[in-house]
């Protein structure tokens, strides 16, 4: 299994860490809540509440764990560090998601596109807060077929901040309609009109749009891939596949009438950045065993790494997991019969997982069988904590803040279980 672990602060503010054993295309399971509130969010704080979870399950030993996955600040570095020298085979990775996401965020710090999202900030903020024009807009939204409201922006969460600008951009010609109105610019019987900055948004502005159409094309790639990858199907090799989808895509976007080339060569430079770092040698590995990738001969256009590379990436798991010296030796000669597609390495299917276990082949004859099927296995990203904390958030309602913290991870565990139940009836 996968370990999981991550924070969240409640209606009460408690800051609370939550860990859960995941594995792919399977059912999470819930180890623990703990409560730091009071307490600095520190690396040995983390460490400590994840012993303690495994403990609390009967998993102290960590035999049941092949790797740990969290987001990236420096906080959960050092905790994956701590993880990784009291449990040496476990393999410690950051949560892909949160990857992606702070790409959005970096692409978005571009002044020109950093003043445009302040601008369609400004005009959610009018058109929410005024009674009023928010209801003649929704009129005129409905008149003109859309139904969907304004997306809010989450601070912590980039690819929000592209949904929020997408609503906008799906209100345009509602927008422009209301503030043409002789009443949207001059009070009238002493009643509010819309403020003049927002119209001058709308109206004067007139690379706004512009500018807001470019940013949503460039970053949306991402965003959908952050939504493909939240799936519990999701492995390491899917991740790689995304990223080479998004890297693809805006390297051969074209400029449009209007565009800001400057901010497209700045996307480029970020992305590819971006991509070295997240290009690790287990996911570059993970990419080279999966069957269809290997037979398109895509996996070494990923960084460019050739078959010394990736021999070199599974002789470093196998020193890790202590195998001994016959198998790692069988492990080399079964990457290079894999390489050239020759038997048992034939065929191939959409799912790697899936493909490994139907080698007809026993892992201890094929070392590499053994090593593929357990990558494959690896859950890359830590959405399934964020699940749990969304299913704590709909348990914790104003009229309902007074749950311990036991009694919350009871509620957490059982609707956890229950969730699992109705899949398997299904």
């Amino acid at each position: 299994m996968t370990l999981l672990i991550d924070v969240w602060e409640d209606l009460l503010k408690h800051s609370i860490y939550g860990t859960v054993a995941s594995q792919v295309n399977q059912e999470p399971v819930v180890l623990a809540l703990n409560d730091l509130t009071g307490k600095r969010a520190s690396a040995d704080g983390a460490y400590e509440c994840a012993l303690s979870s495994l403990n609390s399950m009967g998993l102290g030993d960590g035999r049941n764990f092949i790797a740990v996955t969290t987001d990236n600040p420096t906080t959960m570095i050092s905790f994956r560090n701590k993880f990784e020298h009291k449990f040496p085979w476990v393999i410690t990775l950051p949560c892909f998601l949160h990857q992606l996401n702070t790409t959005i965020g970096e692409i978005c710090l571009y002044p020109a596109m950093k003043t445009t999202i302040s601008r369609s900030t400004r005009i959610i903020t009018f058109f929410n807060g005024s009674h009023y024009w928010g209801g003649q807009l929704k009129e005129e939204a409905a008149r003109q077929g859309i139904t969907c409201g304004f997306t809010k922006n989450c601070e912590s969460r980039w690819y929000a901040l592209i949904l929020h600008c997408c609503s906008v951009k799906g209100y345009h010609y509602p927008l422009v309609t209301i503030c043409c109105r002789p009443d949207a610019n001059e009070k009238e019987n002493g009643f509010s009109c819309i403020k003049a900055e927002v119209i001058e948004i709308v109206q004067a502005t007139t690379t706004f749009w512009k500018r807001l159409d470019q940013l949503i094309r460039v970053t949306k790639p991402l965003v959908n891939a952050i939504g493909n990858l939240e799936s519990r199907e999701a492995n390491l090799a899917d991740c790689m596949l995304e990223m080479i989808r998004c890297a693809r895509f805006i390297s051969e976007m074209k400029l449009e009438q209007g565009d800001d080339a400057n901010f497209l060569d700045n996307a480029k430079t970020v992305l590819n950045k971006r991509f070295r770092r997240m290009n690790t040698p287990i996911h570059s590995l993970a990419l080279f065993l999966h069957p269809l990738c290997q037979k398109l001969a895509i996996s070494y256009e990923a960084g460019g790494r050739d078959l010394q590379f990736m021999i070199s990436a599974a002789l470093k798991l196998a020193s890790k997991w202590k195998w001994s010296a016959r198998d790692a030796k069988a492990l080399v000669e079964n990457i290079k019969d894999y390489n050239l597609c020759k038997a048992p390495f034939i065929g191939g299917t959409k799912d790697g997982k899936a493909y490994w276990e139907s080698l007809s082949v026993a892992s201890d004859q094929v070392p590499l069988k053994k090593l593929a099927i357990t990558i494959f296995l690896i859950v890359p990203s830590s959405s399934d904590v964020e699940r749990l904390f969304s299913d704590l958030g709909g348990i914790q309602m104003p009229k309902r803040n007074n749950l311990n913290i036991n009694t919350f991870e009871d509620l957490g565990k059982m609707c956890c279980n229950l969730r699992q139940h109705h899949h398997s009836e299904l």
